[in-house]
C-alpha cells in the first residue's frame, strides 16, 4: 500500500454522520450523541482514515490527565482490513497520547483486533463476553416514578 491511498485526519463534529455510517456498517451501537461526546471530550485525539478518498475507519481517543487513556472506536470497514490501516489509526492515536504525556494507554479488543493489539505491546487484563437473547417474553420493568 502506497502512502498516498491512506490519509489519516482529525475527526470533527461534522464528521458524526460519516462516523454514525461506518459503525452501522459493522453493527455497533454507538449513538450520534455518544460520537458527539468523544469528539468534544478529546477533540484532537479523534481520527478518521480515508483510503483512495473513501472513509473506510475510525478511532478515539479519551485522555484522563497524564495517568490513563482510552482508545476505542477503532473500526476499519470489511472490505478494507488487512490493509495497514488499523495499525496506522491505532499508531496515530497511540502517538497523540505520548505527545500529551499519557503513561498508561488501555482499549477493548474484539477477537479480530487482539493480535493487532498484542503485536503493538498491549497485554490482555481479562476476558470479555458479550451475550444476547431474542427480545419475546422480556419482562418489563418499572422504575420507581414511572407509575
Amino acid at each position: 500500500m502506497s502512502q498516498t491511498q491512506l490519509h489519516i485526519r482529525q475527526m470533527t463534529l461534522g464528521d458524526v454522520n460519516l462516523a454514525m455510517n461506518l459503525k452501522d456498517q459493522v453493527g455497533w451501537n454507538q449513538t450520534p450523541d455518544d460520537i458527539r461526546r468523544l469528539i468534544e471530550y478529546e477533540p484532537d485525539g479523534c481520527f478518521i482514515a480515508e483510503f483512495d478518498g473513501v472513509p473506510v475507519g475510525t478511532v478515539s481517543t479519551t485522555s484522563y490527565g497524564t495517568k490513563l487513556a482510552w482508545i476505542g472506536m477503532m473500526l476499519v470497514l470489511p472490505e478494507y482490513r488487512r490493509r495497514g490501516i488499523a495499525s496506522q489509526l491505532i499508531q496515530k492515536s497511540i502517538d497523540y497520547l505520548c505527545e500529551r504525556g499519557v503513561t498508561c494507554v488501555k482499549l477493548d479488543a474484539t477477537p479480530s483486533g487482539q493480535p493487532l493489539y498484542e503485536q503493538l505491546g498491549f497485554l490482555a487484563e481479562w476476558g470479555f463476553q458479550r451475550w444476547e437473547r431474542e427480545g419475546e417474553n422480556v419482562p418489563t420493568f418499572l422504575l420507581d416514578g414511572d407509575l
